[in-house]
């Protein structure tokens, strides 16, 4: 009588994950027929090989990642620029060692 007993409790076991398998393929089958979303027409078009190139327009401001403002400590118009205060330092730059300090001169007034 003990051999009829285990085979009943394995075709039930049976059953039940045959039972399970059939429920999850089913809401599966289920949910992936239900989910069709109609796609607009003008958002379709025919397959054909060629370049990808598009021309893309758009508005807006352009903002900058860092604002940077450039100020200097003095006003005033430039009447002479010196570049090389001195024959020694000019022959100094053309020879690539070292520039010599450059320089402005400002109108005194306005």
């Amino acid at each position: 009588m003990a051999a009829p007993r285990k085979s009943k409790r394995k075709l039930y076991i049976w059953g039940g994950i045959a039972v399970v398998v059939l429920a999850a393929g089913l809401t599966f089958a289920i949910k992936a027929s239900g989910s069709s979303s109609k796609i607009d027409a003008s958002q379709l078009s025919k397959v054909e090989r060629g370049d990808i190139a598009r021309s893309v327009v758009a508005t807006g401001k352009v903002q900058p990642i860092v604002k940077v403002e450039v100020k200097s400590k003095a006003s005033g118009i430039v009447t002479r620029r010196v570049q090389c205060p001195g024959r020694r330092r000019c022959n100094r730059v053309r020879q690539g060692k070292r520039p010599g300090p450059r320089s402005a001169q400002l109108q005194k007034h306005l």
